[in-house]
């Protein structure tokens, strides 16, 4: 009897649980201790707001679970998962027992950056090492693609500039790149200029 106390005291409260391969929401509730027919309501409501494809390894699970009204049990309270830098993911448990769930989006800001180099090999070699991300150097090389043939007309000491939005959290961490807003590149001497124009 007091080992189940025991166990029971240290199920009790907030634990902190990261995504790992194969998990499941299901599989992170039961880790933490919630009653399981608690833990699959809490799950049907939070399909209502997420999709459990998007389930990555990595992110971040709280679990709460506060004694139950009657007895010696468990009752699952809340969970809430980190979805992404800018999202997260809450369910809580209402007077009636029953479960709902809420989608939090964080505010961001937009800030813009630049990002310029010289092409020693590879364009996209040379771009990511320059610190520009890979979707926007994916952007880069299809705009330029109509203008530019990447095989023949990029020689080593070539360069290339590009202006882009990124999409930033109150704490400081990246959510998003946003749009490129302009792109040049300079090939044997020739400067290849693009402007995002967008009309009223």
């Amino acid at each position: 009897m007091i080992a189940k106390a025991e166990t029971r005291q240290k199920q009790l409260g907030t634990k902190q649980d990261v995504i790992g391969k194969g998990d499941t929401l299901a599989i992170v509730l039961a880790r933490a201790g919630a009653p399981s027919n608690q833990a699959a309501d809490a799950f049907a409501a939070v399909t209502k707001v997420f999709n459990p494809k998007d389930l990555r390894p990595g992110q971040q699970v709280s679990v709460h679970l506060a004694p139950a009204d009657e007895g010696d049990g468990l009752l699952l309270q809340s969970f809430a998962l980190k979805a992404s830098v800018e999202r997260d993911v809450a369910v809580e448990r209402q007077p009636d027992g029953s479960y709902k769930a809420a989608d939090k989006l964080k505010p961001l800001t937009t800030e813009i950056s630049r990002a310029s180099g010289t092409i020693d090999n590879s364009l996209f070699v040379s771009g990511t090492g320059a610190g520009i991300p890979v979707d926007v150097m994916m952007e880069l090389i299809k705009i330029f693609s109509y203008d530019v043939d990447f095989q023949r007309d990029i020689q080593p000491g070539d360069g290339f500039e590009v202006v882009f939005e990124q999409k930033i959290t109150q704490d400081r961490k990246l959510a998003r790149n946003g749009r490129l807003l302009y792109a040049s590149m300079t090939l044997s001497g020739t400067s290849l200029k693009l402007f995002r124009f967008e009309g009223d």
